[in-house]
């Protein structure tokens, strides 16, 4: 009895002690990557994916603090080509880094549709989707700015704040069915 009172007393010591060692930072979750991360890499190929990650970690953020979350986001993208893509203006490195900000945007841009249901601001964020010079084999196909807004558009109307809304075809197939059945059976039963 009195070994198990000191093992539950030790355990959570443990466990609190994560609690009163914090700095009043709030922590980063776990998985996710920010900037300072990408700057610590040695080699920009590893950048590259590192800042787009970061974006991409940003943009799941947004459903706390819309603005300020797609704003880093944002940034993060941006970075790919100001930070690794300038140093690398005529190789591959570079002509990489410009495709990579594109379907940076285009990621975070559909994520922000999806976490805050927001079309108008996944579309601005679209809006930094530029024209890519670049559409080799290295880098593959480019974003563009049509497709993005697109594409939001259809990710903003099945959020869990949108779905309900009339022009929900899955609210006719799915919702009304049900209702008009529950109905004529109720009906019938009086």
């Amino acid at each position: 009895m009195r070994g198990s009172l000191i093992i539950a007393i030790c355990c959570t010591a443990l466990l609190l002690s994560g609690c009163i060692t914090t700095t009043g930072q709030p922590q980063k979750p776990f998985g996710f990557k920010d900037t300072d991360d990408c700057r610590a890499l040695s080699y920009d190929d590893q950048k590259l994916p590192c800042y787009h990650v970061a974006a991409v970690s940003s943009a799941y953020l947004s459903s706390l603090d819309p603005n300020k979350y797609s704003s880093d986001a944002i940034a993060a993208c941006e970075d790919i080509v100001n930070v690794v893509g300038s140093a690398h203006p005529d190789d591959d490195i570079g002509k990489q880094a410009d495709t990579e900000r594109n379907l940076c945007m285009f990621d975070v841009a559909k994520i922000v549709a999806r976490e805050t249901g927001d079309p108008n601001l996944a579309t601005n964020i679209c809006s930094n989707i530029r024209k890519g010079s670049y559409e080799t084999a290295l880098t593959g196909s480019d974003a563009t700015k049509e497709s993005c807004d697109t594409e939001v558009q259809k990710l903003a109307k099945i959020t869990a704040s949108n779905y309900y809304q009339t022009d929900n075809l899955c609210t006719v197939v799915f919702v009304m069915p049900p209702l008009l059945l529950l109905s004529i059976y109720f009906y019938r039963k009086n």
